[in-house]
């Protein structure tokens, strides 16, 4: 049986995947309360909440049991700029804690695959992104900051029937020219 939540980690070093299995806690953390991704169920628990005692809670120098992997997503830094532009339906974080650590070869590259077939499902708008463009660019130029990261997100659908989570990442980090030193990703069914 796959797990439904796992972690994979690319160890340029080792050149190995550490992959983190058997969620014992898994959490995704929005504005106001978080979801327990093993049951499902909706707690109420503010972020603040979750900066003060969860990540109050884990010292970096001390050495763990099991692993714990934390994404602190990009609307979390937005949240603390400027709350007032906040949306209760961004999430802002993802904790888990495993039970469970195994590591991995590299995947062999197969000269037989099939291609990675991909629908686009969502995307920005053209205008909307020179929009949004033409403010950063104002912002720069007027000084009022030096760097902008301009991001937008694309959801994409796997056309491929056949294609499971464990052969989507497999394909991602069989060039080892081509993985970044810090590759990683959560999987959640």
């Amino acid at each position: 049986m796959t797990d439904l939540i796992y972690s994979k980690f690319f160890l340029s070093s080792e050149k190995k995947i550490l992959k983190c299995s058997s969620a014992k806690i898994a959490y995704l953390q929005y504005e106001s309360f978080r979801i327990n991704l093993l049951t499902g169920a909706k707690e109420n628990y503010p972020v603040t909440d979750f900066i003060s005692k969860t990540l109050a809670s884990i010292k970096l120098n001390n050495k763990f049991h099991k692993p714990i992997v934390l994404h602190l997503f990009y609307e979390l830094g937005a949240y603390f700029n400027d709350s007032s532009l906040s949306n209760q339906n961004n999430i802002l974080a993802l904790y888990i804690e495993y039970n469970s650590v195994e590591y991995h070869a590299l995947p062999i590259r197969d000269s037989s695959e099939s291609s990675l077939q991909l629908e686009l499902i969502e995307s920005q708008e053209k205008k909307e992104y020179e929009k949004k463009f033409s403010q950063v660019y104002r912002h720069l130029l007027e000084g009022d900051c030096y760097q902008l990261n301009l991001t937008s997100p694309f959801v994409f659908k796997i056309k491929n029937e056949d294609i499971n989570s464990e052969y989507l990442f497999n394909r991602l980090w069989r060039d080892i020219g081509k993985i970044g030193s810090y590759s990683h990703g959560t999987y959640i069914d």
